[in-house]
C-alpha cells in the first residue's frame, strides 16, 4: 500500500504495478490516469479514472463491462475477482446454488449482451441472487448504466486497498 504522495512521485511503471486489476483486465484507464499526476487526494485519481471510462467511447465501455468474470462462475478470474467472490461464499455454493447462479447469468448475458456485474463487498449470496433477480427486469440502457456504476464502485474499493489518501496517512502518523 502506498500514499497517495508516493504514487504522485512513483515511477509510470510503479504506479502501473499499484493500478493493476483495479478496473479488471483494463490496463488502458490506469495509463490514462497516470499521465494526469499529480493528485491532490485518492479521490481526485478516481474521479479521473471514472471520468477516463466516462468520455471512452461505447465500444471501450462495453469492452469493460465485458472484462468482468460472471459472478458464481468455477472458471479462472483475476486475483481480486477471486478474493471478491470468496468473501461472498460464492465459492462454496452447493450444486443447486452453482446452477440457479449458471441459469440467471446466461439469462441475463442472453437479455442484455454482457455479464451481471455488482459490487458484491459486504454482500451475501442471497443478497447477490435477488439483485440479478431484479435487474434481470430493466432495459438495456438502465443495465449498461448501472453495470458502469458497480464498475466503479468495485474500483473504488479496489483502488482505497491499495492507496492511502492525504488525510488517512496524516491521522495515521
Amino acid at each position: 500500500m502506498m500514499s497517495i504522495e508516493d504514487f504522485n512521485q512513483a515511477s509510470a511503471s510503479e504506479c502501473e504495478k499499484c493500478l493493476d486489476g483495479v478496473f479488471e483486465s483494463s490496463p488502458w484507464i490506469m495509463k490514462q490516469a497516470i499521465v494526469f499526476r499529480p493528485y491532490p487526494s485518492l479521490h481526485a485519481l478516481f474521479d479521473r479514472m471514472v471520468t477516463i471510462v466516462r468520455e471512452s467511447s461505447i465500444e471501450n465501455q462495453l469492452n469493460l463491462i465485458k472484462a468482468h468474470p460472471k459472478l458464481g462462475t468455477r472458471n479462472r478470474m483475476s486475483t481480486e475477482s477471486t478474493e471478491e467472490q470468496k468473501t461472498a461464499g460464492l465459492n462454496q455454493l452447493s450444486d443447486d446454488e452453482y446452477n440457479q447462479f449458471l441459469l440467471m447469468n446466461e439469462q441475463y448475458m442472453t437479455i442484455f449482451g454482457f455479464p451481471f456485474i455488482l459490487a458484491i463487498k459486504g454482500k451475501s449470496k442471497q443478497e447477490i441472487y435477488e439483485a440479478m433477480e431484479t435487474r434481470l427486469q430493466h432495459n438495456q440502457a438502465e443495465e449498461f448504466e448501472c453495470a458502469l456504476k458497480e464498475i466503479f464502485t468495485i474500483a473504488s474499493f479496489r483502488l482505497k486497498d491499495r492507496i492511502i489518501d492525504n488525510l488517512e496517512s496524516k491521522q495515521r502518523t
